[in-house]
């Protein structure tokens, strides 16, 4: 492919006609750290373009937007609106994540791509495996896909192969609006019904392209890409290939279909590599973060996103379900996390981030206590639910929670129970705390006294086998007040009261008493 121009690769006069064409005059372009080089060139190119377009002598504010207060991928409602913008001109990498209060315009970039070896190769791949192969892309290649799809076409013409094996992801629209959580479908990654797309076609046109609905067919959607499966496909049936280098995009794909096969071409080696998908390592560390929540006392719920629709809900469920688990939590807003953040907080066992789904995952060593995902802690500990091996990054458990509690019929109350739980990071068993539910402390005080008694109180191992209060910590309150110096001399209570004593006076420089000093 051949070099692009600056209007090329930032689509000056697209977006220029996007921002006339709604009318905004107070537009923020939001740009990540890698790009900030490049904004006050591009800003001015585009202001630029809008004189020439504009018939009014109303000029069109531009605001740059960095250093944005989460995830880069995510747009950044918070920054805008301190500008009071009407829009967000997004630029680079893109995770989707719907919206609560602004449109959003993207501009992915473009990417080099020799799409003529990538084309001999893929379809060498596709015609050695038996599968449907389906190719899902970065989005900075999203300006090279109509010209693969059309030499595919070409190649298998003049090969004589089967081109129906190949499917390619639609492309996504560039322009979004703000969504309501609670109407349409799945927000994020998993399946849609076809059956409700017709009814909420106008809720997802704003996250996904708009194709042809088929009554036979099931759609499947993933930050920002979206595909048909014909009836009775699974994606276990499907062999998937990235274009485009690893990132958080590739591992969302890789967890969320942890069932299929994933292969990764590299444009800038030119190497499709077929062993990329390390899924099964990965899931087995998720599954050891799940059994550490189990065993966790104060949890540390994280917002790690103040604009993606339904995080507040998240959270507010997270909360619920943390109390009914018989845990203390506590919310923590602190903009983008870090190791050095978290470690202000040494009193949480472990921390939940509720984030957009490719900065959800914050797997380093350098965290003195893990930090899961909301998916992982649902799993964790709300009762009777067992990993089935499907996994979600976004918000899509919410209908989860929300199915759950409408057949209780109010908020999930956890009975107690005298069964204890084998915990797989202590190697024994241990007692759940569970809460009861209100009505039950409300009828009988005393027992529920006596149960957290029971639970507070243990026979120590010894030859007087007297009994002694748990060392489990359940607050902060708890935890600091453990943590608290005591002194070397513990003895202090069978040591005699003494008389105060009168201290001195004035200033350091002369005490009372002192002979004046002189100065000389």
């Amino acid at each position: 492919m051949e070099e692009l121009s600056l209007h090329e690769l930032y689509d000056i006069e697209e977006t220029a006609l996007y921002i006339l064409r709604n009318s905004y005059t107070r537009v923020a372009l939001q740009f990540p750290d890698q790009l900030l080089e490049a904004s006050v060139v591009v800003s001015s190119a585009l202001r630029n373009e809008l004189r020439k377009k504009i018939q009014s002598n109303e000029l069109v504010q531009l605001y740059v937007l960095a250093d944005t207060t989460y995830g880069s991928c995510c747009a950044d409602e918070i920054a805008a609106a301190h500008v009071q913008a009407e829009c967000i001109i997004h630029y680079g990498h893109t995770c989707f994540s719907p919206m609560s209060k602004l449109p959003v315009w993207y501009v992915f970039g473009k990417a080099m791509i020799d799409i003529k070896d990538f084309v001999h190769q893929l379809v060498d791949y596709a015609h050695g495996h038996k599968k449907r192969v389906l190719v899902v892309f970065d989005l900075k290649y999203v300006h090279a896909i109509q010209h693969i799809v059309k030499k595919i076409v070409e190649s298998q013409l003049q090969c004589g192969r089967d081109g129906a094996k190949i499917v390619f992801a639609d492309v996504p629209e560039r322009e979004t609006y703000p969504v309501a959580l609670t109407s349409g479908p799945t927000v994020g990654a998993g399946k849609v019904d076809s059956k409700k797309q017709e009814s909420d076609a106008d809720n997802q046109k704003s996250r996904s392209p708009s194709t042809s609905t088929i009554q036979s067919c099931t759609r499947f959607s993933l930050g920002g890409l979206s595909w048909t499966l014909p009836e009775g496909s699974k994606m276990e049936d499907i062999e998937l290939v990235w274009i485009g280098q690893e990132c958080p995009a590739l591992t969302n794909v890789m967890l969320t279909f942890n069932a299929s096969t994933v292969s990764l071409y590299d444009p800038e080696r030119k190497l499709l590599a077929t062993d990329a998908a390390k899924q099964s390592k990965f899931l087995m560390r998720r599954y050891y973060l799940v059994e550490r929540a189990k065993d966790a006392n104060i949890v540390g719920i994280v917002v790690g996103t103040l604009g993606v629709a339904g995080y507040q809900e998240m959270v507010r469920s997270l909360k619920r379900l943390v109390k009914e688990s018989g845990k203390k939590s506590y919310i923590l807003a602190m903009g983008r996390p870090n190791p050095a953040k978290l470690a202000n907080f040494p009193e949480c066992d472990i921390f939940v981030l509720v984030a957009c789904a490719q900065t959800a995952l914050l797997d380093s060593k350098e965290y003195m206590v893990p930090v899961i995902t909301p998916f992982e802690a649902m799993i964790a500990w709300k009762r009777g639910s067992d990993w089935t091996g499907e996994y979600s990054l976004d918000f899509s458990l919410l209908k989860n929670f929300r199915e759950s509690e409408e057949k209780a019929g109010r908020s999930i109350q956890l009975q107690d129970n005298d069964e204890a739980r084998f915990s797989f990071i202590k190697g024994s068993y241990v007692e759940e705390r569970m809460t009861l539910s209100g009505h039950e402390c409300d009828s009988s005080k005393s027992i529920c006294l006596a149960r957290e008694a029971e639970r507070a109180l243990q026979i120590q191992n010894g030859s007087n086998s007297e009994l002694s209060k748990r060392p489990e910590v359940q607050s902060g309150a708890e935890y600091f007040a453990l943590r608290s110096f005591q002194g070397l001399q513990l003895d202090d209570a069978q040591r005699p009261v003494q008389h105060y004593a009168v201290g001195q006076k004035g200033r350091a420089a002369a005490y009372s008493g002192e002979p004046a000093k002189q100065l000389g």
